[in-house]
């Protein structure tokens, strides 16, 4: 809760959170991380869940009852994870910091936006994730850790960009009526650092991102379980 408080509480202010963090003695030498496009002074003096007992879901946004939804299927640690459509709803930078949550918890996030709203790159044009400090980490109930080799996954999705880059398995139906048989497969690695192979099984041998517009013309499962490799 208090990892996606931007997300979730409709009354966060980065700017109030950062007056509280300055006006606390306590928190001038706390860390201060960014966490997608927001400033967190993550102080246990100011990051509390007191916020959540005054907001019901009824009253959330559309993206903000999603990432709700999705913590709630991810928190207790059960040994399925079901994520059906799950990210859809939520715009690219949200559903981003989610997948990154299923796998690493709160041990990692995305490096600072610019006032672009563009974060670093590295040199492969991946958006950078850093390490969480570990000072951070140790604040009370700040420390989550993502999925374990003892929980598996599955997925299912329209969308490429939906699937997590933990899922090795995969299953691909076909639009009805179309005549096409299911495919299904195993990859080599991790999904992560496989891209062009994933993008071969989506779209086709001759399929593309600008022929079909950003989406697959099938509904695809991945399968997974545990930590992706670094």
């Amino acid at each position: 809760m208090k990892w996606f408080e931007p997300d979730l509480n409709p009354a966060y202010e980065p700017a109030a959170a950062a007056a509280a963090a300055a006006a606390s003695s306590a928190s001038r030498d706390k860390p201060q991380l960014t966490h997608g496009d927001h400033a967190l002074h993550l102080d246990s003096a100011v990051t509390t869940t007191n916020w959540a007992d005054t907001i019901r879901f009824a009253d959330l946004p559309f993206s903000a009852q999603r990432v709700a939804l999705f913590l709630r299927a991810v928190v207790k640690k059960p040994d399925l994870v079901v994520l059906d459509e799950a990210f859809s709803g939520m715009d690219a930078a949200l559903r981003d910091r989610c997948l990154l949550f299923l796998t690493w918890g709160t041990t990692k996030f995305y490096g600072e936006a610019n006032r672009r709203g563009r974060r670093p790159k590295t040199s492969t044009g991946r958006a950078r994730v850093l390490d969480t400090p570990k000072e951070v980490l140790d604040l009370e109930g700040m420390r989550v850790d993502g999925l374990s080799s003892e929980q598996a996954l599955i997925v299912v999705s329209h969308v490429p960009e939906e699937v997590p880059g933990l899922v090795r398995d995969w299953m691909c139906l076909p639009e009805a009526a179309t005549g096409e048989k299911v495919r299904f497969g195993r990859l080599k690695g991790p999904l992560e650092g496989m891209e062009g192979e994933w993008e071969r099984i989506w779209f086709g041998e001759g399929g593309g991102r600008v022929r079909r517009k950003g989406r697959g013309k099938d509904e695809c499962e991945g399968r997974g379980g545990g930590r992706r490799s670094e």
